[in-house]
């Protein structure tokens, strides 16, 4: 009987997570990080390969290492192709057996069908959850918090019967969890809260009994979790090293939000996730960070709640354990994430909440119990107030789903919930740019920049846009101050050469260059760039030496070549000057200049015949070539010398 109880509750948090969900089978990829992670990554496009699979395991695109979900995605690929459904039925499953999961999981651990069912119930409609599951770049909160889960219950079965084999399944899912999302590296502390509630609280003995098992001292619980804590501290190490990975790091710099200003944010931050856990209203996919904006009366309001919570809880310790279970895990488990170590502009997010979320349901729904324990009709107030709470987030969550339709509703949303969100109104300018909707975009620029007005990409978005209209002078300046925040702006110091060129001031680059190659040593482009403006300056020595580090960057591009050889000849290197320029007419035949350059080595070299054929083939291509026709002159003439 108990048997079909519990399996009636499973099917009825399924179904209910399914038909909460099902608006998400509908949605499409939004241009934002599904393009990194899906629609515009030619290695998901490939599906299941071994090189995919290598790619997977190594790479530290989107700023972390996540290989476990990098797989999934590969997997999507080879099932489904590149079609959206696929991508979103596989979330929508990943979290409706999440939901099942975390029932089981409470159910065995405190042998309580209605609260478990409760808990798992809440989990699965809360409006906060939307974004971990209807953004296909977050599958990484649904896959890692399907193999927490399963390492909970594992872990489970070993409390109750210790044996290396079950240890070690509990590591192998802790694994993959990880790989999936670095942001379970507080998995063993929680643990820990698991050895605590609901078997026993700590007490002044040698040993802990739970209801895993009745005799494990402390120091045996404490030393069985070393070893899944030096898996985490291994793979958050890992983790920071991929978000710093790349030309330009994920880490917000100290000296644009001092340590005060990102304590303060956390404080408001743990105290945002309490309120919207139960007054889930004015949610969006963006929160943008306050920065030095930080409204301190906000903090000490946040931190009086925070503080009253905990008075409270500590209080009622003894006689309600369950209370510091829930608060410890969510204090614990958004640890990570709430902005210390800051990755990113949001002050806090929505899909943060996932994780330690499940703490703070288990210690309402345990309170709520107890506080009904003498009410003759108990079961009919828990279910009426269970089902009100459903169909409320239910409503709110189908809503919310609605706002991912597309990258311009989920902007349109985050603006207006929060008209000051800057962060919105960037990613909505950046939006609009691509459409060449310039007027939009400059709108939504200038208000970013009245709340942030230090923002390169911002700055040298709005420089693009005075460059489409002519108005050089005004997006040389916005570039230079672009650059100027962040020399190793692509875009910018890309912008800043032809913005320069068509005002014949390509010289007023060279500092921008300087600090930008210094910044991007890989970049053969602009090393190129660089070497143009010390040879039209007359260095060529210092020409060369840039023209050198391109082309050993880039072997094959003929520009590079062309300008390297041109360099050595002014430089009297001719039997260099002449393979470099050899390799750039037989590459291109049929380029006129290609030959002229390769015939004024020849000449100098004194191989007028060899020169002669170059300066011939060039007029046969161009007739017009008054270059060609002059040398050809100059041929005939024993005294003269080529120029260059």
């Amino acid at each position: 009987m108990k048997d079909k109880r519990l399996f009636a509750c499973m099917a009825m948090l399924f179904a209910l997570t399914i038909s909460v969900y099902s608006p998400a089978f509908r949605l499409g990829f939004v241009d934002y990080d599904d393009n990194i992670y899906v629609f515009q990554n030619p290695h998901v496009h490939a599906g299941l390969s071994k090189a995919t699979i290598v790619y997977a395991l190594t790479t530290f695109d989107s700023g972390n290492w996540i290989p476990v979900t990098w797989l999934s995605y590969l997997f999507d690929a080879t099932c489904f192709g590149i079609r959206p459904f696929g991508f979103h039925a596989v979330n929508v499953l990943l979290h409706a057996c999440n939901v099942v999961l975390l029932f089981i999981w409470l159910n065995r651990i405190s042998n309580t069908v209605w609260r478990s069912f409760a808990v798992a119930a809440l989990f699965a409609v809360h409006p906060l959850h939307v974004e971990s599951v209807a953004w296909v770049a977050e599958r990484k909160d649904v896959l890692s918090m399907f193999f927490f889960l399963w390492m909970l219950i594992a872990y489970h079965a070993y409390s109750c019967q210790p044996n290396l084999w079950r240890y070690f399944l509990v590591a192998v899912l802790f694994a993959l969890g990880l790989l999936s999302k670095s942001m379970l590296v507080t998995a063993p502390f929680l643990l820990c809260l698991t050895d605590i509630w609901p078997g026993s609280t700590w007490n002044t003995g040698e040993s802990l009994p739970t209801s895993h098992s009745p005799t494990r001292s402390r120091s045996a619980l404490i030393c069985e979790k070393l070893p899944l804590l030096l898996m985490a501290v291994t793979i958050g190490l890992v983790t920071i090293r991929a978000q710093g990975a790349g030309p330009t790091t994920a880490f917000t710099s100290f000296s644009r939000i001092p340590v005060g200003y990102r304590i303060g944010n956390a404080i408001t931050a743990y105290a945002w996730y309490i309120v919207k856990s139960f007054v889930p209203t004015g949610l969006c996919a963006m929160y943008s960070h306050p920065m030095k904006n930080l409204s301190w009366p906000l903090v000490g309001l946040s931190a009086l709640l925070l503080i009253a919570c905990l008075i409270s809880v500590i209080s009622m310790y003894r006689r309600h354990p369950y209370l510091i279970f829930g608060s410890s895990w969510f204090l614990i488990s958004l640890a990570p994430v709430i902005g210390l170590l800051q990755v990113g502009t949001q002050s806090y997010a929505d899909r943060y909440s996932y994780l330690p979320q499940i703490g703070l349901w288990v210690a309402v729904v345990w309170q709520f119990e107890f506080l009904l324990r003498t009410t003759p009709a108990k079961r009919i107030v828990a279910a009426t107030s269970l089902t009100i709470a459903l169909v409320v987030f239910s409503m709110l969550s189908i809503r919310q789903i609605g706002y991912w339709e597309s990258i311009e509703t989920l902007w349109n949303r985050a603006i207006s919930a929060s008209p000051d969100n800057w962060e919105a109104h960037r990613q909505f300018g950046m939006l609009c740019l691509r459409q060449n909707r310039f007027d939009d975009a400059n709108r939504h620029f200038k208000s970013v920049i009245e709340v942030n007005p230090n923002l390169p990409d911002v700055l040298s978005s709005i420089g693009w846009i005075h460059q489409q209209r002519a108005e050089l002078s005004e997006a040389q300046n916005l570039y230079q101050r672009s650059l100027a925040l962040n020399p190793g702006n692509e875009f910018s110091i890309h912008n800043l050469m032809l913005v320069l060129k068509q005002q014949r001031k390509t010289g007023d680059a060279l500092p921008y260059l300087l600090a930008y190659t210094q910044r991007r040593p890989d970049d053969a482009k602009m090393l190129n760039q660089l070497g143009l403006i010390y040879a039209r300056s007359g260095d060529f020595e210092k020409a060369k030496v840039q023209f050198v580090r391109a082309k050993q960057l880039a072997p094959n591009d003929l520009p590079t070549r062309t300008n390297l050889g041109l360099a050595l000849f002014e430089l009297g290197n001719l039997d260099e000057a002449r393979l470099n320029l050899q390799m750039v007419v037989y590459a291109q035949p049929a380029d006129a200049n290609a030959r002229v350059n390769l015939g004024l080595v020849l000449f100098r070299l004194g191989l007028k015949e060899a020169a002669r054929q170059q300066f011939e083939a060039a007029i046969q291509i161009n007739p017009n070539d008054e270059e060609a026709k002059a040398q050809l002159q100059l041929i005939n003439n024993p005294t003269s010398k080529p120029t260059p």
